[in-house]
């Protein structure tokens, strides 16, 4: 540093010692000094706190999670004079240091710069929000309910604190998740048909009992603009409530414009773009918009102002849209993408409400509403939110019945089934399994039995110990090899042998078999697909059960840190839940030293993804 660069940080130091006894925030500082000071965000913030280059590179490679960082001073000058000279910091650097500096990724980038990165890159700017360990800094009110962007944002209707060892030790890998649009949840959209369905009872499948529904819904009514239907819920206009709740506050609009001021030069693209964020519920949709083409942007925007009706292509939008959706939830998790999913349920269910429809597109209208029933009601449970789960796949199931689709009830019956596992609940558990398999038969579907066969064997071997759940499994395997995947049952895409061959690995854990859950699992994790990051991460977090079984404690501290590794990138609080329990098991071997550095990986983790 010159003596001349050196005098300036003195100054900024004693400036920002002042400011700070006067209760101003870093980024207020930052603000301060910029009014003296034409240099970089990043530079600024460095002068804020008072630091020198050689300080902050040592503290950002103590930070660093991959444990690999060989930051070095010139290359921090690089980064802060970029980009007028220099080159671009990485957004893993930048999300480093604005742990270092109090504040948020965002603030040590202008809005041009931004505009310079990748989608991914910008989600973990998004994302990188350390605000909160400024003693200064007091989030408003309107800035905590913002979806998308910094600061946490509960689930309706839960205390996060209440959720199965979410909040009982400094291994609490939480998710933050964000809120959620109000819809309307009595299905009175499905016809009165329903009523006379004596052989499709809602809450059983054949000759089982109705009480394997935790949670029946009422019978429902009537549809909404039938004869003897009630009126249509949504009045406000094309946009207003059309996600079934109120319109998008301040803060969710200036969130918004400022993600597509630095990203959009085209002011048409620009507008268009912000109004369909806003109906499908925000800054979390611009990933998905962005992947559209122009053309069917803006047939979701005519479809959407019910300026045009309900045809074959738009139908054929909305599906692409939500087998989009099902993407980012395998690469981003279930936070970015449930409030998007909701509103886009809100939609489907207000043109099934008051649209004008010929009966194939009503059935094809439905269908789609039973898909994302069956996605929002997937991503809840990945958010451990497991009451509103049971009400989305319960509303599914009645679209199911309307449909008079036994494959669909039977898959739904399923994911109710492994819920209930994941809980613990071993008799509700086995009551869906069972109605799923009579589904599944009736629907003669060999995939949708492979399927169905796949939760039986998970069910049999984790909640029974019942060894024949691995010939349920070798049965699922041999529907899977025989049969391509399905046109008509898209929701199936996941089902093939190399899915359904991991679950082994569960099955010989529950069994207590550990030597052959290891070698199933080396064999499986070979030829894993990269993509699939969630499920990666639970195959590795049973692989560390095995071996903690067997003893092997060194090797499974290692595969603990491997799987929590990947909540820096997905928003699965379940797996963040799976992490902790399995460190938990390691307690025993509290002073061992490759658990303490688990300890400590887990610990920055947590602070990055706060």
């Amino acid at each position: 540093m010159t003596g001349e660069g050196y005098r300036t940080l003195l100054g900024c130091r004693r400036r920002s010692t002042a400011l700070r006894a006067r209760a101003f925030t870093y980024d207020q500082i930052a603000d301060v000094l910029a009014l003296d000071h034409d240099v970089s965000p990043l530079r600024l913030y460095r002068y804020a706190h008072g630091r020198t280059a050689a300080d902050i590179v040592a503290a950002h490679n103590d930070l660093d999670p991959a444990g690999t960082a060989c930051l070095r001073e010139a290359r921090l000058y690089d980064y802060e004079s970029w980009p007028a000279t220099g080159r671009r910091p990485p957004a893993r650097t930048l999300a480093i240091l604005a742990r270092l500096y109090q504040t948020t990724a965002r603030h040590l980038v202008t809005e041009k710069a931004y505009a310079t990165y990748r989608p991914r890159d910008r989600d973990l700017l998004d994302r990188a929000d350390h605000r909160h360990l400024d003693a200064h800094h007091r989030p408003s009110p309107e800035a905590l309910g913002l979806s998308g962007f910094g600061g946490t944002a509960p689930l309706p209707g839960i205390d996060q604190t209440t959720l199965p060892g979410l909040a009982q030790s400094p291994w609490e890998l939480t998710q933050t998740a964000p809120p959620q649009p109000a819809t309307t949840s009595d299905m009175t959209h499905l016809s009165s048909c329903n009523e006379a369905l004596a052989l499709w009872p809602l809450a059983s499948g054949p000759g089982e009992r109705a009480s394997m529904n935790p949670q029946p819904p009422t019978a429902p009514g009537p549809f909404p603009g039938s004869p003897d239907g009630p009126p249509a819920r949504f009045t406000g206009g094309p946009f207003a409530a059309a996600s079934g709740g109120s319109l998008a506050g301040a803060a969710d609009c200036t969130g918004l414009l400022r993600a597509l001021t630095a990203e959009e030069a085209d002011i048409k693209r620009r507008d268009l773009l912000f109004e369909l964020a806003l109906l499908l519920g925000g800054a979390p949709a611009l990933p998905l918009l962005r992947h559209l083409p122009d053309g069917d942007r803006d047939r979701l925007a005519t479809l959407a102002r019910r300026h045009a009706a309900v045809d074959d292509n738009a139908l054929d939008l909305l599906e692409r849209l939500t087998a989009r959706l099902w993407a980012l939830d395998e690469e981003l998790g279930p936070a970015k993408v449930l409030p998007v999913a909701e509103a886009k349920r809100a939609l489907v269910d207000d043109l099934l409400r008051h649209a004008t429809l010929t009966p194939a597109l009503r059935t094809r209208l439905l269908r789609l509403y039973w898909s994302l029933s069956h996605l929002t009601g997937w991503s809840r449970f990945d958010l451990l939110d497991y009451e509103g789960a049971t009400r989305r796949y319960t509303e599914g199931l009645a679209a199911a019945h309307e449909l008079r689709n036994p494959a669909l009830l039977a898959h739904l019956h399923g994911l109710l089934a492994d819920m209930a596992l994941h809980q613990k609940k071993p008799t509700i558990a086995m009551d869906h399994v069972f109605a799923a398999e009579g589904w599944a038969r009736r629907s003669g579907d060999p995939l949708q039995r492979a399927a169905t066969l796949n939760v039986v064997a998970r069910v049999f071997c984790g909640a029974n110990q019942d060894e024949s759940g691995l010939r349920a499994l070798d049965r699922a395997m041999e529907l899977a090899r025989s049969q391509p995947r399905d046109a008509d049952l898209p929701h199936l895409f996941w089902c093939n042998p190399g899915h359904i061959d991991r679950h082994i690995v569960f099955c010989m854990v529950g069994l207590n078999q550990p030597d052959r859950a290891i070698a199933e699992a080396d064999r499986i994790m070979a030829n894993l697909d990269p993509e699939w990051n969630r499920e990666r991460g639970v195959l590795q977090l049973e692989y560390a059960t095995a071996l903690i079984k067997k003893r092997e404690i060194p090797a499974a501290a290692a595969m603990i840190g491997e799987a929590a590794q990947i909540l820096a990138v997905h928003t699965s609080t379940r797996l963040a839940h799976s992490v902790r329990q399995a460190r938990n098991q390691l307690h025993p071997w509290w002073d061992n030293r490759h658990v303490q550095d688990l300890e400590e990986k887990l610990h920055i983790i947590l602070i990055n993804n706060r």
